[in-house]
């Protein structure tokens, strides 16, 4: 009997197997939980190449993720597997396609439904500058859109675009993206940041301003669906080196909001975690991420605590 594994590619690049778990705690009670386990038969990214990256090279792999979600008076298991192919065409340029199936489970109707996610994607990176465009079909279990992504199984096409420039020790990112949903809304959504690398030694720094925004075409009572919400503060990346092996990352921004025509509020993100070995190795990630907001006597708050391996062989 012959038993078939995924196996490492007859390049010099290395394999990727990665396991993710996750837990999200929002003050409505929200709640969602993330098993992900995924394989790919190189590590790739084109914007800063792993160690013994090929200059071209076929990737193949796939994805399978758990995500149980309730808020309460509804819960759902979203099952999903993807399988995916990709075409390294050069340094500067990569395609990837992707399609597979999902089922979501409503476990207070104890009904199914299901469909087949897609994603198609183009990547260009020279020298300082880099861009992704990307055109897919997913759910909206993973953005806590509930009681409507359980309910209704709310599923949405996608086309994003992100641009990123890397003058000396500046960086600008802008990302633009257009959703629709299937149930007649749209949301565009907008962020860009400017920020200036103050790094030195092998401790990473940058600090700036960002801005965020999001817009529905209208106002929907099955999930939040602000007609206009703009974020706008300062922004902050670090990490460092503490201990022989260990990383510790600090991501965050404090910001001022308006939603709709309200009155401004003040927000706070933070992500951090600790990392066991460098990018380049295996490695462990251990994380919290909070997001809070207050606009007069309302606040909200979201919690969510996660764990990764980066296997590489």
């Amino acid at each position: 009997m012959t038993i078939i594994l995924p196996s490492r590619s007859y390049s010099n690049e290395m394999s990727h197997s990665l396991f993710k778990w996750s837990q999200t705690e929002t003050s409505d009670h929200l709640e969602l939980e993330i098993f992900h386990l995924s394989f790919k038969n190189h590590r790739r990214n084109l914007i800063y190449p792993f160690k013994g990256a090929a200059k071209s090279a076929l990737d193949y792999g796939f994805q399978y993720q758990m995500n149980t979600g309730n808020n309460q008076n509804i819960k759902g298991i979203e099952n999903s597997i993807v399988p995916y192919i990709g075409k390294k065409i050069s340094k500067k340029w990569y395609a990837e396609a992707a399609i597979g199936y999902s089922q979501l489970k409503n476990k207070h109707t104890n009904k199914s439904h299901s469909f087949s996610p897609y994603r198609l994607k183009g990547e260009f990176n020279m020298s300082q500058f880099f861009s992704s465009l990307e055109l897919s079909k997913t759910s909206n279990f993973l953005e806590m859109r509930y009681p409507k992504a359980i309910s209704e199984y709310l599923k949405k096409n996608k086309l994003q675009w992100i641009a990123l420039y890397t003058p000396q020790k500046f960086r600008f990112k802008l990302t633009e993206r257009l959703s629709s949903f299937n149930d007649d809304n749209n949301l565009f959504y907008q962020d860009f940041d400017a920020k200036y690398n103050l790094s030195f030694d092998q401790h990473w720094i940058l600090i700036g301003l960002g801005t965020e925004y999001y817009r529905y075409k209208k106002n929907e009572s099955g999930y939040w669906t602000p007609r206009k919400f703009l974020t706008f503060g300062p922004r902050v990346e670090m990490t460092f080196k503490f201990i022989e092996h260990w990383l510790y990352t600090l991501a965050g921004n404090i910001n001022r909001f308006r939603n709709e025509n309200r009155v401004f509020g003040n927000g706070l993100y933070l992500n951090t975690w600790l990392q066991y070995r460098l990018r380049n190795e295996s490695h462990l990630r251990i994380g919290y991420e909070r997001v809070q907001s207050r606009q007069n006597s309302d606040k909200w708050n979201s919690s969510r605590t996660y764990l990764e391996f980066h296997c590489f062989w």
